[in-house]
């Protein structure tokens, strides 16, 4: 007990009180806010709040909404396809699907995490991207196929095509 004491009249002493300061029965952070309160900001840290689905969603949906009120509609309209899910309570998941949502995605990537960053006080929040694997881009067939291919499609589907060929003796170099 007696060391205790000395333990606390150092740091009151250390901190240079006046005598009705030492009376008082006041935590570290209200007197250390009379010190030294005009010269620096001091702010007692928030504990932070858990990682959950619900709370994600609401910071999520606040986010698409500043989106939408910033003119970037395309991005807003992927954030809100995505889906959200939690790995840890400091990791979460974002499955979006397409290659081109993702690129959305990582454009705000640091926008979104200082949004939950400060919507859960807690820095340590990261996420990932994934890509939904069943999600196939459709490419449309006359894209994907080679010369050749594409004569031969059009001489099965207009028949004219490949009378005028042989009419007029035509060779074809693919």
């Amino acid at each position: 007990m007696k060391f205790k004491n000395l333990i606390t009249e150092s740091i009151i002493d250390t901190l240079k009180l006046s005598k009705e300061e030492k009376g008082s029965n006041k935590n570290l952070l209200a007197v250390l806010q009379n010190k030294y309160g005009e010269k620096y900001k001091i702010e007692e840290v928030i504990d932070s709040i858990p990682l959950n689905t619900d709370e994600l969603k609401k910071c999520w949906d606040d986010f698409t909404l500043t989106l939408e009120t910033a003119l970037k509609h395309s991005a807003a309209s992927t954030f809100k396809l995505a889906a959200l899910e939690i790995e840890n309570e400091t990791h979460f998941t974002i499955t979006v699907p397409a290659l081109t949502a993702q690129k959305f995605v990582e454009q705000e990537r640091m926008n979104v995490l200082e949004k939950v960053w400060e919507h859960f006080h807690n820095r340590a929040i990261q996420f990932s991207i994934l890509v939904a694997a069943s999600e196939k881009e459709d490419v449309p067939l006359h894209l994907s196929l080679n010369s050749k291919q594409k004569y031969e499609r059009i001489a099965a589907m207009y028949p004219l095509v490949q009378e005028l060929k042989t009419r007029l003796n035509l060779e074809i170099y693919y």
